[in-house]
């Protein structure tokens, strides 16, 4: 008995110290492998740690996370089958591992390269093609060859010399943002939690400790009664910051039963149920108040999940490329992107594919890469392109905007900032361009989530000043040179004839 426990206390001492993950799409990044509910043969653990000869902190066997990271994710690796360092993903092995041969670009572009290309708008109207009304849809192409990144989140990777500060994080008035750290783990979860691309429920940048400005990334929702009350639990929130299906909060200062209970959200009026927008009601499941929610305040203290698509069978992998199809028939594995050129795709995705039609029927309103979009009727509605606008906002809080620009009809409350809307008690963050419901973009309709090579070469752009008063050329994540993302949606002089495009000649052929 006692050989066969020094035995198997030999082999889990051999996962740790020379094992190498399987490079599988998830590869060591599986929840129910590294939590230990399949089998304890975590060989995964293995791959990253070691118990007695690491060379970083948390038993890293490289120096450091991001050496780790790009050790399978990195330009030099033959390991997975995305390259976030040149922001290309290549067509896997039958084993999983990467290949020569180029799939497509990623979405997020690449911390050191990316290839975000030449964007151009066409205009249709309903007098030559069979649509319900004239769409001005802009494009933004996949280049050819890569290009330096002129803005990234982790700018040392790129060798940018950019403030790290999360812009609009805290409460409304507590300035620009504090100075903070990002890494990979920031964001990602290593060991799996079952989230898109294994997203952080709560992202999570370290504070800078050279500040002493302390990093938060929970909403503060001033939680009030307008009188518009359905149940003893119902509450009003005087801001659309924060108020997801969901989410969980504390709320301190109510008069509930319990201090500092902690409930989860459940929407009863708003974008996440489809219907009116503009009162912003939901319960808390868990909290019990004495009276009608009167006073207090709710932090955000749950977070956002990010619905990802099922796992890809054996012998292929996600497509994480900008290559994407019809709702229909959505291009979730890498053997249906590889169908198209590793040039096709459009980094802009308004309309999946490209110039898709607005119509119930062919529901390709915004971002799908998980199945799952909008359609004419309800085009942000439990869709990525919300889930994603609510993940990024937990570090950059203010930058939520709901989507309504009038006051509340019932009671003249503001309903959140927007446009022509301002952000009570906010000088710098005041007006905002909406980010969330029917008439809102998501985060990654305009951003990149890694960095891009937009440069930023004209007099105001090159010019711009941050939150703070700066003034920088920063590209800001932004996939279109010289802010000409907003002309891709937008025509402010009305004046956009029929058969217009950027640049000039025929409509490529887009999947």
């Amino acid at each position: 008995m006692r050989r066969w426990t020094l035995l198997v206390a030999g082999a889990a001492l051999w996962l740790f110290l020379a094992a190498v993950p399987a490079l599988a799409d998830g590869g060591p990044h599986v929840a129910s492998v590294n939590n230990g509910s399949s089998s304890l043969t975590a060989d995964s653990c293995a791959g990253c740690h070691r118990v007695h000869t690491a060379q970083g902190p948390m038993l890293l066997k490289t120096a450091d996370e991001e050496t780790l990271c790009l050790s399978c994710h990195g330009a030099a690796s033959t390991g997975a089958t995305t390259d976030v360092e040149t922001g290309i993903q290549y067509v896997p092995a039958t084993d999983g591992t990467r290949t020569g041969t180029q799939l497509g670009a990623l979405r997020g572009g690449g911390f050191e390269e990316a290839r975000i290309g030449d964007p151009f708008r066409y205009t249709v109207n309903s007098g030559t093609v069979a649509v319900p009304k004239a769409s001005r849809l802009g494009k933004v192409q996949v280049a050819t060859a890569a290009e330096p990144v002129t803005s990234a989140h982790m700018p040392a990777l790129a060798g940018l010399t950019q403030p790290g500060i999360a812009w609009g994080n805290g409460a409304n008035g507590a300035g620009a943002g504090p100075k903070v750290k990002i890494s990979c783990g920031s964001c990602h979860n290593p060991h799996g939690n079952g989230q898109y691309r294994i997203l952080n429920t709560l992202p999570a940048a370290t504070p800078d400790s050279t500040t002493g400005t302390q990093f938060s990334n929970a909403w503060v929702i001033q939680v009030v009664d307008y009188g518009i009350v359905v149940s003893p639990t119902t509450y009003r929130s005087a801001s659309s910051m924060g108020v997801l299906n969901g989410d969980k909060i504390t709320v301190t200062g109510n008069s509930n039963t319990a201090a500092n209970a902690t409930g989860t959200i459940t929407m009863v009026d708003g974008p996440d149920t489809g219907t009116t927008p503009d009162d912003n009601l939901f319960t808390l499941s868990g909290v019990t108040s004495t009276t009608s929610g009167l006073g207090g305040t709710a932090t955000r203290v749950g977070g956002t999940k990010v619905t990802d698509a099922a796992a890809p069978p054996a012998g292929d992998a996600r497509n994480y490329t900008v290559i994407q199809t019809a709702s229909s028939s959505p291009t979730l594995l890498a053997s249906q992107a590889a169908a198209f050129s590793s040039t096709a795709g459009d980094y802009f995705h308004y309309k999946v594919p490209w110039n898709g039609l607005s119509t119930t029927a062919s529901p390709t309103n915004m971002d799908a890469p998980n199945g799952v979009p909008g359609d004419s009727t309800t085009p942000f509605v439990g869709g990525f392109g919300e889930q994603m606008a609510a993940w990024c906002a937990s570090c950059h809080t203010r930058y939520w905007a709901w989507s309504e620009p009038t006051v509340d009809t019932a009671d003249g409350a503001a309903t959140g900032p927007a446009y022509s809307n301002p952000r009570p008690g906010d000088d710098i963050y005041k007006y905002q361009h909406r980010t969330r419901g029917a008439s809102g973009r998501g985060c990654l309709t305009c951003h990149v989530s890694h960095g891009t090579n937009a440069v930023m070469t004209e007099a105001n752009s090159s010019t711009y000043t941050f939150p703070d008063g700066t003034v920088s050329d920063n590209s800001r994540l932004l996939k279109v040179d010289n802010r000409g993302t907003c002309q891709q949606c937008h025509d402010p002089t009305g004046t956009s004839q029929i058969g217009d495009q950027y640049p000039a000649g025929p409509v490529p052929s887009v999947p």
